[in-house]
């Protein structure tokens, strides 16, 4: 119960981050201040990353994963602009530097294959979440953030009940995308209730069918497994509110 409670409070944290900080920041240094917000979610998912897959290789993977997605954070900044085109470029390089971090191994290389999985599988959800970064469609609009956000909370909550997957998993979804509906159709100006609901629904997915991806007892029974779960089931949907805001927004 208390690694549902954890899973939890990291997806909590992440979503607040990555939503309260665009909010509440302005001035010239804003969008850095929103940057560095997103890296310490990123910091959250490299924190307990290796723990959570259970691969041997100690630190080095979750140095790799936040690197990527530092790397991801400060090319948005300069990049300026909402397509995220360097995506794969940034991800092919990460993918390399995961071969060479095992190369440099000297431990006998046990488990090689489900510690390259577990790097560019980190690596990937970091940059996924970039999405977050550039989620205004160039509008400078936080309303797909916090609309996203919402379906990925209501998601979060629903995972963390203790009942049957093939119950929570398709509940998940419909609670994010109604609530997300709803608060994007009366209250949150810069979109409707259809596009909300579809914002919602998809951020809710996203966000619990990485739960059940990641949710492992008793892998995530250890505190920093738990963290890290919960900000990757965040963070996965940076991509889904992206593409939303675009076709929102743009």
């Amino acid at each position: 119960m208390l690694a549902r409670v954890i899973v939890l409070l990291g997806a909590l944290g992440a979503a607040a981050a990555l939503t309260l900080v665009p909010l509440l920041a302005g001035g010239p240094l804003g969008p850095w201040w929103t940057s560095l917000a997103f890296v310490a979610v990123v910091a959250a998912v490299g924190y307990g990353w290796t723990r959570l897959l259970q691969v041997p290789v100690g630190w080095g993977v979750g140095w790799i994963v936040v690197g990527t997605g530092v790397t991801g954070a400060v090319l948005v900044q300069l990049d300026g602009t909402d397509d995220l085109e360097w995506v794969p470029a940034v991800f092919a390089v990460g993918v390399v530097v995961a071969f060479v971090h095992q190369m440099g191994r000297r431990d006998g290389r046990p488990r090689l294959v489900e510690s390259v999985s577990a790097s560019v599988s980190g690596q990937a959800v970091v940059l996924l979440g970039t999405g977050w970064l550039a989620a205004d469609a160039g509008t400078g609009s936080v309303a797909p953030l916090l609309v996203g956000a919402t379906g990925c909370v209501s998601a979060a909550l629903v995972m963390s009940v203790p009942w049957p997957r093939p119950v929570t998993l398709p509940l998940a979804t419909v609670a994010g995308g109604l609530l997300a509906g709803a608060l994007g159709g009366w209250v949150v100006e810069g979109t409707g209730v259809l596009p909300a609901l579809a914002l919602g629904a998809v951020s809710g997915a996203t966000t619990a069918g990485l739960h059940v991806l990641l949710y492992r007892q008793p892998t995530t029974s250890h505190r920093r497994a738990a963290v890290s779960a919960g900000a990757a089931c965040v963070m996965a949907a940076g991509l889904g509110v992206h593409v939303g805001a675009r076709l929102t927004l743009g």
